[in-house]
């Protein structure tokens, strides 16, 4: 999409549908970056009164209320099953015996992280249920791919951090090359002063 496009989008759609459709390229690189991290480490995650990022069509500053950015979120969550493998989902192991969940998948390590997140803070407005890894994994079968060779020689923490980092390098490149700020800025409500 085009910024001059911008318009006919807030033309067809009420603000508030057309303001979450322009962040939420925005808030799909956030999620794989520390946002998430930074909300589950916030002790005032209740005084959260607003976000501003940058959009990526033009790299403009956008906020978004609180209630606002939960619901980009769940929409994240929404998005995000679409690049969970059918191989790592339960029913599936049956039908492929080594596709055992990969803890290590980026894409399955950003859907939990946001579930729990959603869940914990009881801002899960859609109806998905968890994923349940398994805990161990088959060794019965011949590695599906290269990649389920090497990662079998290899402490599952090592490749987590590696795939999580070599994904983290890939968004910083994309983001920079198109002059994309992935920096973000939450506001507070201000404390009200009893003493008067």
């Amino acid at each position: 999409m085009k910024v001059s496009s911008l318009p006919k989008l807030e033309v067809l759609l009420p603000l508030s549908a057309s303001k979450q459709v322009v962040a939420f390229p925005t808030f799909f690189f956030l999620k794989q970056r520390s946002f998430i991290r930074d909300l589950q480490a916030s002790s005032n995650l209740s005084q959260i009164q607003s976000v501003t990022l940058h959009r990526v069509i033009d790299n403009k500053p956008m906020t978004l209320t609180s209630d606002e950015m939960w619901v980009a979120l769940n929409y994240q969550l929404i998005h995000s099953l679409d690049f969970l493998p059918l191989t790592h989902l339960g029913h599936a192991k049956k039908q492929f015996p080594n596709g055992s969940y990969h803890s290590d998948s980026a894409f399955l390590s950003e859907y939990h992280e946001l579930y729990n997140l959603l869940q914990s803070k009881n801002k899960l407005f859609v109806n998905i249920q968890p994923i349940q890894l398994l805990s161990e994994e088959l060794t019965d079968c011949p590695p599906w791919n290269f990649y389920s060779f090497v990662k079998a020689m290899l402490s599952p923490k090592l490749v987590s951090d590696t795939v999580e980092k070599l994904t983290f390098k890939s968004i910083q490149r994309f983001s920079d090359a198109i002059g994309h700020s992935l920096t973000y800025e939450f506001s507070y409500v201000e404390k009200k002063d009893d003493s008067s």
